[in-house]
């Protein structure tokens, strides 16, 4: 069996050979996902470390940062070639989840096209500054994730519209690849009347989260509120959410109950159908789908689709924390964009392998001492066993 460190580089080579991109960058991919996979960190002197060159330090680290700053480089391929590997299996997975994160830098000051970001890991959600990303994985109902897609951006720069544009544009990236038949899944900060326009022309299912300010139209053209609305449905009907409990983290489920009931949009064509989750938290949950929902039986499916949502929210946590790509240090606009891209990558392809190489997973997990036998949510300990792996020249 080939090492861990000689397969994380097979798969990089079949990105790089898919994306085109010459010898000498596909070396350095390699060497950045590998170094990140080893050290836990999107520092370039952590990763040179890792990788323990013969080299000068000076002399690697250099290398690296002219690198990933050229210009010319073939870097920003890579995402579609991603894309085309991880295709035959994401095209599996039922759900598809867009989710808008960020990239905390608050002590920055000479990053190039530094952004102001509201961090939504603080308590407060206070302003900060930092750069906003981009986040689209797949999953399932096993609590597995499949990243997709990774783009950090900036509204800083002349290229940049808006954030509807920005998702309507990469949505369609992916969709030329993946998810044609997927649902596609969108939290509150999508639910705006011109998002809606780019949904129409896109042809997607989806199911947005709902803030409750909108006003729809149901019945003999009455207009509500559709906070208004959510209040005065019964919620009649039940279904169990799964969950993981944080003590055990065993897989349990509790009682919520839902209604469902069908509108249109003031100034829109067709019929939309509005979903009322209560149980969850204080306040209800309001999901407004393009779905037809003809049974309780597929509106009690869109409810459990829409939790997967969360789980993906998982998958992001383990990017950030298991990649250290908040601390980066780069600076160049280039190499932020790259750098935080090959920490996708590095998460990615050990996603890929749980959902393709389960046994080879397997082992790799094996070498991690763990207090709880089974766990749903399995990318946390893979990532400690490919460290281990590597570390060790496994």
């Amino acid at each position: 069996m080939a090492t861990t460190v000689r397969q994380i580089r097979r798969y990089v080579q079949k990105i790089a050979k898919k994306a085109g991109i010459s010898s000498e960058e596909t070396k350095l991919a390699a060497d950045c996902v590998i170094g990140i996979c080893k050290s836990g960190s999107c520092k370039v002197s952590d990763i040179v470390r890792a990788l323990k060159s013969r080299r000068p330090f000076r002399e690697e680290t250099r290398e690296f940062y002219d690198q990933l700053a050229d210009p010319k480089a073939g870097f920003e391929q890579g995402r579609d070639a991603w894309l085309d590997l991880v295709a035959p299996t994401a095209n599996n997975m039922p759900f598809i989840a867009v989710d808008p994160s960020d990239i905390i830098k608050r002590y920055g000051k000479d990053f190039e096209n530094l952004d102001t970001v509201r961090d939504a890991s603080d308590p407060d959600k206070i302003i900060d500054t930092g750069f906003p990303t981009i986040q689209i994985e797949a999953t399932d109902y096993e609590h597995q994730n499949l990243p997709l897609w990774q783009e950090t951006y900036s509204t800083v720069l002349p290229e940049y519209r808006n954030l509807y544009d920005l998702v309507g544009r990469t949505v369609l990236k992916v969709l030329s690849r993946v998810g044609l038949d997927a649902i596609w899944l969108f939290d509150r900060g999508f639910d705006g009347g011109d998002f809606y326009t780019i949904l129409q022309g896109i042809g997607i299912r989806w199911v947005v989260r709902q803030l409750g300010t909108r006003n729809v139209i149901i019945g003999n053209d009455r207009t509500i509120l559709m906070s208004d609305l959510a209040k005065s449905l019964d919620k009649p009907h039940e279904v169990q959410v799964p969950y993981v409990d944080k003590k055990s983290h065993e897989m349990k489920s509790c009682p919520v109950r839902f209604n469902y009931t069908p509108i249109r949009l003031p100034g829109r064509v067709g019929r939309f159908f509005m979903l009322v989750v209560t149980g969850l938290r204080s306040d209800d949950m309001i999901l407004l789908t393009n779905q037809d929902i003809q049974t309780v039986r597929q509106a009690r499916r869109i409810v459990l689709a829409y939790m997967r949502r969360w789980g993906v929210e998982e998958g992001i946590r383990v990017w950030k924390q298991k990649t250290g790509v908040e601390d980066f240090r780069v600076r160049n606009w280039n190499s932020i964009r790259r750098l935080t891209f090959f920490s996708m990558l590095a998460y990615g392809i050990q996603s890929l392998w749980l959902l393709t190489r389960p046994a080879m997973a397997k082992r790799l997990i094996a070498r991690v001492k763990v207090f709880i036998k089974d766990v749903p949510f399995k990318s946390y300990r893979l990532w400690d066993g490919v460290r281990d792996a590597l570390c060790s020249g496994a």
